[in-house]
């Protein structure tokens, strides 16, 4: 207040900039009142005034000390004047706040333009699940060391990069050709059993008779999924083997893909003088525990059981099988020959690891467990190859095109033009051993497209799973319906290939025309 009464607002504005300022230095000064100061001191020498820190008041006013005005007691050296310490000013301040906020904006706009090219180029539906593909694999770089992790370009847009690479290569040359598969009636169970597989997805035993078209007292057993740390389920009458007393187990595990993929790379007990994915152990041996009582009074001599699964539910269904070929020895009440038990997998992760599976690339069992235990994978479906050993190939992958001397600007220019490039290989990410791979359980049966164009099944080995194929296929190639609709489209061409009236039409060409 006296600042303002005897020397106008600008010299008040300019003290209360300095007392504002708490001090950690005292100098001794004879002291004064606040008035008789600024009666006796130009304005220039206001602006040094401070709080005194934690000195006494007086009449409830901090008092003041003043660095022009100390006074040094005789046979002492002159104080030396205190130094104030730096600040940054103002404009400083708003400059470096402007700067932070322009970087976010930059960023934030660059992040939009990457997801504007993705989607122009690979499709919306496949954008999200890119998104949860690539947390997936960042969610991996723990496992990884830090010099080998792709750090220069965002991961999205080298995953991009990488699947435009992919796109170029002709698809009968991404998948190494087997055997056809040749039997029609088989062909005709994998077509029904992925339909199965997708009805254990239904929340009610009405929902699941309806899909596969049975009356809904057929459905005798049901426990829907509550997420990845359950497995639902549902036991129900199988008519497709022609016995009457023939059953379906059918599994499945409610999961997003980047809960997936995170489970997959997940902690391995030992099993059947092995290791076996913990998670998908333990809900097998749940669902073993539930319906080992209903099986006893279901199953008769003649019986046949099949069990069938999607994604993680395949996975699970795999080791339920193993389960299921282990007891059959040793429990005589299941009235069950392992040669009347099959199980049929869609898209499972690999599961299992044998003592020789690491030397070999592929595990080694005893032949009833993998005679009719069938691993059916579409094209360039993500999940069946994803595992220790396949995620570090692909982050070398990805390594090897973050190198690459190009800009962001020029990577987006290529992904929006559909360039054809090829990346070289950055090494050293493939000797990092930090976990147990696991591998696959059964026979192998891939969809395959030729040269011809021509979609179909053919029988492989199991180290064919053993790389991730980083296509833009690769997402909807791993949905259930898509494999719904394509075990379907299959099955059913091999059929209508021998029906009377194409075979009328090739015997009478003349046919045709009417």
């Amino acid at each position: 207040q006296d600042c303002c009464t005897h020397t106008g607002p600008c010299l008040a504005a300019r003290f209360v900039r300095q007392i504002v300022k708490p001090v950690s230095t005292v100098h001794s000064c004879e002291q004064m009142s606040t008035f008789e100061r600024l009666q006796n001191s130009p304005a220039r020498h206001v602006l040094p005034y401070q709080y005194r820190g934690s000195s006494p008041t007086k009449h409830g006013k901090p008092q003041l000390s003043s660095p022009t005005k100390n006074k040094t007691p005789q046979g002492s050296s002159p104080a030396t004047p205190r130094v104030p310490q730096p600040q940054m000013p103002q404009v400083a301040r708003l400059r470096t706040k402007h700067n932070l906020l322009a970087t976010d904006r930059q960023l934030a706009k660059e992040k939009r333009d990457i997801m504007d090219a993705l989607e122009r180029r690979f499709g919306s539906p496949e954008l999200l699940l890119l998104e949860q593909f690539v947390e997936a694999l960042r969610g991996f770089f723990q496992h990884v060391d830090e010099e080998d992790r792709p750090r220069a370009h965002p991961l999205a847009l080298n995953l991009g990069l990488a699947m435009l690479e992919q796109s170029h290569i002709l698809p009968g040359l991404s998948l190494p050709a087997g055997e056809p598969v040749s039997d029609k009636m088989f062909l005709g169970q994998v077509a029904w059993y992925a339909k199965v597989a997708r009805a254990a997805r239904s929340s009610t035993p009405s929902e699941i008779a309806s899909r596969i078209n049975l009356h809904p007292s057929g459905v005798h057993y049901h426990v829907s999924s509550n997420g990845i740390d359950t497995a639902g389920f549902f036991l129900a009458q199988d008519h497709v083997r022609g016995g009457s007393n023939d059953l379906v187990l059918a599994l499945h595990v409610a999961s997003t893909v980047h809960e997936a993929l995170g489970h997959v790379i997940g902690e391995s007990v030992p099993h059947l003088n092995g290791l076996a994915h913990q998670g998908m152990l333990d809900k097998a041996k749940a669902v073993m525990d539930l319906v080992r009582p209903v099986l006893r009074a279901r199953m008769t001599l003649d019986s046949h059981l099949t069990i069938t699964g999607f994604g993680l539910g395949g996975g699970t269904a795999t080791l339920l099988h193993t389960i299921f070929i282990n007891e059959l020895s040793n429990d005589t009440s299941l009235l069950l020959s392992q040669s009347r038990l099959a199980c049929f997998a869609y898209g499972p992760p690999p599961v299992f690891s044998s003592p020789t599976a690491e030397r070999d690339g592929q595990n080694t069992l005893p032949a009833n467990f993998s005679e009719q235990l069938y691993i059916i994978v579409n094209r360039f479906d993500f999940l069946p190859r994803y595992s220790a050993n396949s995620a570090l190939m692909a982050i070398r992958r990805l390594k090897g095109i973050d190198r690459l001397n190009l800009t962001t600007k020029e990577r987006l220019s290529m992904i929006r033009e559909n360039d054809a490039f090829r990346a070289p290989q950055a090494g050293g990410v493939d000797r990092v051993r930090v976990m147990i791979s696991l591998y696959h359980i059964g026979k192998v049966i891939v969809l395959r497209e030729a040269e011809d164009k021509e979609f179909r099944f053919e029988w492989m080995a199991p180290s064919v799973l053993n790389r991730l194929v980083l296509d833009s296929n690769m997402f909807l190639d791993g949905d259930s319906q898509t494999y719904v609709r394509v075990t379907a489209a299959v099955a059913y061409k091999h059929i209508e290939e021998h029906t009377f009236c194409v075979l009328l039409e090739r015997w009478v060409p003349c046919f045709a025309d009417l």
